[in-house]
């Protein structure tokens, strides 16, 4: 089609620029923001940054009639120089998970395999690492004096690892030689998902959820499974995953919406039984669908805690730790507070990098209660900011939204959350009266309510406390 034609055009010129070290920005008409410390008042000391990986393809079978021809995933993008690494001292790198191994012996037509890292989606991560890189060009001023202010985490997927190599090619300065580490630790101790496979609890509240969504599925569902077997037939329907099943009685509409979206997101000519409206439909009711897995209803806020504390509360955690160690840096007088660390004693990183699914950024967006319904675009990204309050602030009369008990306090550090580089009002005493910087003990307090007190003995099933248990694992998938 036209449009398709146009978009492959437009693909090949931004590639061509970004694999001879032109800026994808100025290719596709957009401005980075400033530097992240805003405002005046405000001295910026740390940031966390949780992102999904790029656009990449299909991670589920088609039916056996589509032909598309998968060919996006052959250009030469140069990265920095980077290394996978596992935990420990010994760094050894763990076996990819089980999904990941899957993938890579499954080719689709046109060289691309199951769940590949596409061109677009490499550009995508580097415009990603463009924009962290212009707002917070002074803790990248750090990290060059200091590499090991720096910290890379990925899942153990391939694309995610090669999302946080082309995010670093943005981030960092053209002349960057240093081999950097991307971390990773084995998937039964990931923490960056929601992992099931780790926490039988957690995969009874899964199932849970698909029994409740079960009973309230929309009749849209029943509409799209009758238009899809009409045109599919029941093979079709069975190699799309869309037949009922006792866990979703209407359909499961996850398969068909990521098969839709990848190949939406490409600019591909969608196959005769999808259409651009199918694919925004089962869009916005896969979306629902995921809602019941990681909040049930939404009306018993004490059980989407308790997933949130096992589903992602132990990254949560982590976060706030690294804010903690970051302070203490700063309080001690640590070098590292002038942007270098002459001593061996471990400092917190400046700039932590968190790469990883939609079922990352899902159960943070569902905690912090920024989830409506819309699933998390490739590169989307959550961001912590850590502040330091100068002294002159309290001088200051434009601080009507932060509550006169925080002034009275004293408060010294700030932590502030974005969703796509937007500031957001959290949960909290100041995010009641609008204000998008939290006191870091409010942050602390707020985190400590998310984060499991014993993972182990949390993650047991409890009795009677679900209605069925079995196998730890449902099709809800890391996407």
């Amino acid at each position: 089609t036209f449009w398709t034609t146009m978009l492959r055009g437009l693909q090949k010129i931004i590639l061509g620029a970004v694999a001879g070290g032109g800026s994808l920005i100025p290719a596709l008409g957009l401005t980075a923001e400033a530097d992240g410390s805003q405002d005046e008042d405000f001295e910026l000391v740390q940031v966390q940054v949780l992102f999904r990986h790029g656009a990449r393809t299909t991670v589920y079978p088609y039916p056996k009639d589509m032909t598309t021809c998968w060919n996006l995933c052959g250009s030469d993008i140069r990265t920095v120089a980077y290394k996978v690494v596992g935990p420990g001292e010994g760094k050894e790198v763990p076996p990819l998970v089980r999904g990941a191994k899957y993938g890579r012996n499954r080719m689709l037509k046109g060289g691309c395999y199951s769940g590949q890292l596409t061109d677009l989606g490499k550009l995508q991560a580097r415009q990603l690492g463009l924009k962290l890189g212009s707002r917070y060009s002074g803790l990248v001023e750090m990290i060059s004096k200091d590499p090991s202010l720096l910290y890379v985490r990925s899942t153990n997927y391939p694309r995610t690892q090669e999302t946080a190599a082309h995010v670093l090619t943005g981030l960092l300065p053209s002349n960057w030689s240093l081999l950097t580490p991307i971390h990773t630790v084995h998937f039964d101790e990931e923490y960056l998902v929601a992992n099931q496979t780790a926490c039988p609890r957690l995969s009874e509240f899964l199932k849970e959820g698909k029994r409740m969504y079960a009973k309230v599925a929309p009749s849209e569902l029943v509409r799209i499974r009758l238009e899809l077997e009409n045109k599919l037939g029941e093979e079709g329907i069975k190699k799309l995953k869309l037949h009922p099943t006792s866990k979703w009685k209407g359909m499961n509409l996850m398969p068909t919406r990521d098969i839709l979206r990848c190949m939406s997101t490409h600019g591909m000519e969608l196959p005769e039984w999808g259409s651009y409206n199918l694919a925004n439909e089962t869009q916005r009711l896969a979306g629902k669908q995921i809602a019941y897995l990681l909040q049930h209803d939404g009306k018993n806020q004490e059980v989407t805690n308790e997933i949130t504390r096992l589903g992602i509360g132990r990254f949560l955690g982590k976060v706030c730790e690294s804010m903690e160690q970051r302070v203490s840096d700063l309080e001690e007088g640590s070098d590292v507070a002038k942007g270098f660390s002459s001593s061996k004693a471990k400092v917190a990183p400046v700039l932590s990098l968190y790469s990883g699914h939609d079922t990352s950024m899902l159960p943070v967006l569902i905690s912090y209660q920024l989830y409506h319904g819309d699933w998390p675009t490739y590169c989307s990204s959550v961001a912590w900011e850590l502040y330091r309050s100068k002294p002159k602030a309290w001088t200051q009369t434009d601080f009507s939204s932060i509550s006169s008990e925080t002034v009275a306090s004293g408060e010294k550090y700030y932590v502030r959350v974005l969703s796509n580089f937007e500031p957001v009002c959290l949960n909290t005493t100041s995010g009641a009266y609008g204000s998008t910087y939290i006191p870091l003990d409010e942050f602390k307090e707020l985190t400590d309510r998310q984060t499991p007190k014993n993972f182990e003995k949390d993650c047991a099933i409890k009795g009677e406390d679900m209605k069925t248990s079995g196998s730890n694992k449902t099709d809800a998938g890391t996407f």
